[in-house]
């Protein structure tokens, strides 16, 4: 099993991370995600990339929503995979609720479906229930 995961480091907080080798700034994501997530502390990443941003986070433009048009595209004839990440509904914690919520909501309907059960609070912790599901206009 493998888990893709975005990280960022540094910021306005943290400039000098900037200054850190990709392998230092891979191990310093790994230290930081790892109690979080339940990494144990033997696991390597299979694949790291580090991107640097000098002067902010990246900003997407050009055809880039054209891009994720396409990517959500091919997910609906994968049936079983999603993708979940700020670079397709946005940065803030709400964002990421509210997305993280209405993957889930996809989630269930497809195994709802797959086993012609009606599963619903079971799989999703109370504080995501709680968050609305769409974003407000």
């Amino acid at each position: 099993n493998s888990v893709l995961l975005s990280s960022y480091l540094g910021g306005s907080r943290h400039p000098s991370a900037i200054k850190l080798s990709s392998q230092d700034s891979i191990d310093q994501v790994l230290h930081d995600i790892s109690p979080l997530l339940g990494i144990h502390s033997n696991t390597t990443p299979i694949i790291g990339q580090v991107d640097k941003q000098l002067r902010a986070l990246p900003m997407y433009h050009g055809n880039y929503q054209q891009k994720l048009n396409a990517i959500e595209q091919e997910l609906q004839g994968l049936a079983g995979l999603y993708l979940e990440a700020n670079y397709i509904g946005g940065v803030s914690v709400r964002d990421r609720i509210v997305s993280a919520k209405n993957t889930a909501a996809k989630i269930i309907k497809q195994i709802s479906a797959a086993n012609n059960k009606s599963y619903k609070k079971e799989f999703i912790p109370s504080f995501i229930d709680k968050a609305p599901v769409e974003r407000p206009a």
